[in-house]
């Protein structure tokens, strides 16, 4: 039994942290690139977008990627001074407030970038929703979430965000179905295996549990995280019942008579 726990809350340990925004930035957008791409694909809205804001916003989010949250608010707030309808830099900027653990002033900058964006937007619907989900404010924050999702159904980032907070709502059936979902349209979304891991764990299904960890080995194998999983997977592994071996000659002779 102390095992079991001690197992749960290694898990735990490994997905807390990452959840503040899972990572957003992996799966996010490219910054606005407008002279990349085909003009077909450039919307009214990024045609707008005047070249002072947009490089300011290409700064933020290198200071993004650099880990740099204060830095990079301070670029994305430049970004929305050069721009007032950069509907992207306020979505930005709540990520970041997110990773400062500032959870007022991310869904002020969501609510801003859904506004803005007239709610087209699904990445600031999965951020709110997100954000909602950590205030356990669950019923608002699934909302949010399946309104980004009917923009967006194929979602990776938006139906782990929905397996998120139904997992810490204590759905763990439907938060199943949706980590599920997120790996079927990115099957190398590293963070999904630990959650489904912790699902699995949860419904005492070990030999599950162990598949879902040498899954996140297998994409991560030296992330800061990755010996503290393995260590856990390991553990786990050790504990599942051993198949006896069938005697090699019975199977030659077709089994015991």
């Amino acid at each position: 039994m102390i095992g079991s726990r001690l197992l749960a809350v290694g898990c735990l340990t490994f997905l807390t942290l990452p959840l503040v925004s899972f990572g957003q930035s992996k799966f996010d957008a490219p910054a606005v690139t407008v002279a990349e791409r085909p003009a077909a694909s450039v919307s009214v809205h990024e045609l707008k977008i005047p070249e002072k804001a947009r490089s300011l916003y290409n700064k933020g989010i290198q200071k993004f990627a650099d880990k740099d949250w204060p830095g990079c608010i301070v670029e994305f707030q430049r970004a929305i001074s050069a721009y007032a309808d950069f509907y992207e830099a306020y979505y930005k900027v709540g990520l970041a407030d997110l990773e400062l653990n500032l959870s007022a002033k991310a869904e002020a900058a969501f609510h801003k970038s859904i506004a803005l964006s007239e709610g087209r937007f699904a990445p600031a619907l999965f951020g709110l929703g997100l954000t909602l989900g950590n205030e356990k404010q669950f019923d608002d924050a699934l909302a949010f979430i399946r309104a980004g999702l009917d923009l967006e159904p194929s979602s990776s980032r938006g139906n782990f965000t929905l397996a998120w907070v139904l997992y810490t709502a204590d759905r763990v059936p439907e938060a199943e179905k949706s980590v599920k979902a997120a790996l079927v349209y990115n099957p190398n979304f590293a963070i999904a295996h630990l959650l489904l891991a912790q699902i699995h764990l949860r419904q005492n299904n070990s030999a599950a549990m162990v598949d879902d960890l040498d899954a996140y080995l297998r994409i991560e194998p030296d992330s800061p995280r990755s010996p503290g999983v393995r260590a856990v997977r390991d553990k786990a592994a050790q504990a599942l019942p051993q198949v006896p071996q069938v005697n090699e000659a019975l199977m030659v002779a077709g089994g015991p008579r």
